[in-house]
């Protein structure tokens, strides 16, 4: 199927996702030490600040799972990364434990209660089975390529299939994989090109009148918004 497509350069593209960036960099001390690392962090906002019950969680199949216990009244939970970047934030629960995931990369990041005038906790997010894809490019985000193309909607075709239609720029070698980790949902029809073990390329659809329009970012001299 063909596809229409108009191409131009975007600068300063802002990244994809809220909360999806590279974290690192911190240091803590757990309340006692852990036998193995939990699924659930378990995070205590006290007068003093955030108190977390362990230093490390391990991230699951639909990402980084959090129970708070909101002894302070602080009315949200804020997660940033090693240079104090938003990565996610919650409303806390007034009255009762607050559970929530995250798309949390792999790395150490800092916990807050409410302003984050009190103490911030430390706490390393680990993926020991490697499931986390990263939705960064592998050129950055200050100068990307970007296509917009059409093509027909077929019912029932996973977003694989149409940016296989859809994209001549994509290459036999290139892997599509959802980003962030296998089982989340923030993601929808976003799909990432890994050539050669890199992120060279973001591919999403939507609806558009009986066809799908495809958006393509990608890293300049990947070829993926050629013609």
């Amino acid at each position: 199927m063909s596809a229409v497509r108009r191409l131009v350069v975007v600068v300063g593209v802002v990244a994809i996702a809220a909360g999806i960036t590279i974290a690192g960099g911190f240091s803590g001390e757990p309340d006692t030490p852990e036998a193995s690392p939990p699924s659930v962090a378990r995070i205590v906002c006290q007068a003093g600040g955030a108190v977390l019950r362990s230093p490390n969680v391990v991230a699951e199949r639909d990402g980084v799972h959090l129970a708070v216990t909101n002894a302070s009244g602080a009315d949200l939970l804020e997660i940033r990364s090693a240079t104090d970047e938003p990565l996610a934030e919650t409303p806390l629960d007034l009255d009762a434990a607050t559970n929530a995931v995250f798309q949390i990369p792999p790395g150490r990041v800092t916990v807050t209660c409410g302003a984050g005038d009190g103490g911030a906790g430390v706490l390393q997010v680990l993926d020991p089975r490697n499931r986390w894809i990263s939705p960064t490019l592998a050129c950055g985000e200050d100068e990307v390529e970007r296509a917009e193309l059409s093509t027909e909607e077929i019912p029932g075709e996973p977003a694989v299939g149409t940016a296989r239609r859809a994209v001549p720029g994509l290459r036999g070698i290139d892997e599509l994989e959802k980003p962030g980790y296998p089982a989340s949902l923030w993601h929808g029809d976003l799909l990432v090109v890994i050539r050669e073990g890199e992120v060279v390329g973001r591919i999403t659809r939507a609806q558009d009148r009986g066809l799908w329009s495809v958006v393509v970012t990608a890293c300049p001299g990947s070829g993926l918004t050629d013609d």
